[in-house]
């Protein structure tokens, strides 16, 4: 699932095209139509569908790689095309809590990007690792950032995970259909950890974790896609509250209008680079859970209410990426 996820967000890029997979010998030489068992809503990109899949070979592939191979393989692998030049973007846990890896937030810690230099020196590579954090920390991180400046000493926090985020086949029917299940195998230890270095500060050639204190706890939640948590806080300081934007332009994802619509009413009612919308989606339409995930990766969430018939999503967005929203799924609202 997750190398999907990579191809789906990699496709229409507008820095990277994919050139190259690699995977195990079992998928070597097929194409990857015939190698992958697609699951996601989205369909497979068509440009790749014919690509032939190659055998995860250092010094074979571009500079840049990306890695969703399972840590067990990774421990292994990514080391290996490393050294052989390769600048490898890993989700593994595998190299997470190395003190020589940058684990990444772009928006957050991009200065732990400096540890490469030594990394590269101490290991003899030419090339590098650098990870990405569990996806619960991605987004627990991502919100204590801006508030590190009132001091945090404690933090709580509770996540509703989507089965999704097992893999597939995932959790079994059983365990999981009208059930929450009340833990995750090392996630919250992957939380509490993970969350200390990354919005730590970067010290010469070392991150000193953050000091605050993180208690986790995960939880396995009925739905396909996008998570939930509850965070509560303990802060020296104290922080003052700003108001939502006061207008809004509303796109509806029930009815379904031209995309090209939105953005000509974006463009003349905000001239923005970033737009503040309201989405409407069917809770129960696999396509519409999979746009409600989509629209908290890459916007700014401000509200979000649900019932049993409509998911209404307030958010900030950037233009650009409203199109990857279906044509049939957006349209614009006075």
């Amino acid at each position: 699932m997750v190398g999907q996820q990579f191809i789906k967000q990699l496709a229409d890029h507008p820095w990277f095209r994919p050139v190259w997979l690699g995977a195990s010998e079992r998928s070597e030489g097929k194409t990857y139509a015939e190698a992958a068992s697609w699951r996601l809503s989205w369909p497979m990109p068509a440009e790749l569908r014919g690509v032939r899949v190659d055998s995860c070979t250092p010094g074979r592939g571009p500079h840049l790689m990306f890695s969703a191979l399972d840590a067990n393989a990774a421990k292994d692998v990514e080391p290996a095309f490393a050294q052989a030049g390769h600048l490898v973007i890993s989700n593994a846990r595998s190299y997470r809590m190395d003190p020589l890896v940058p684990l990444l937030i772009p928006e957050v810690n991009a200065d732990h990007l400096a540890l490469l230099p030594a990394q590269q020196r101490e290991r003899g590579w030419s090339g590098a690792i650098v990870t990405n954090p569990n996806c619960s920390t991605i987004v627990l991180s991502m919100a204590l950032a801006p508030l590190r400046q009132f001091g945090i000493r404690s933090v709580m926090v509770t996540t509703l995970q989507a089965v999704s985020g097992a893999g597939y086949p995932g959790v079994a029917s059983l365990d999981i259909i009208g059930n929450v299940v009340p833990a995750i195998s090392g996630e919250e230890e992957k939380i509490e950890s993970e969350t200390q270095k990354i919005l730590g500060a970067l010290d010469g050639l070392r991150v000193t974790p953050h000091p605050m204190v993180v208690s986790a706890q995960t939880t396995r939640v009925p739905v396909i896609d996008v998570f939930n948590k509850c965070d509560q806080l303990d802060a020296v300081g104290r922080a003052r509250l700003v108001a939502l934007h006061p207008g809004a332009l509303c796109v509806s994802a029930l009815t379904g209008e031209g995309r090209d619509d939105v953005v000509a009413a974006m463009e003349t009612r905000l001239g923005l680079d970033t737009a503040h919308v309201v989405f409407e989606f069917d809770p129960q339409n696999p396509a519409d859970r999979a746009h409600v995930a989509e629209l908290y990766r890459v916007g700014h969430v401000r509200r979000h209410v649900a019932s049993e018939k409509s998911v209404t999503i307030e958010a900030e967005i950037p233009r650009r990426l409203l199109l990857r929203f279906r044509k049939e799924d957006v349209r614009a609202r006075a």
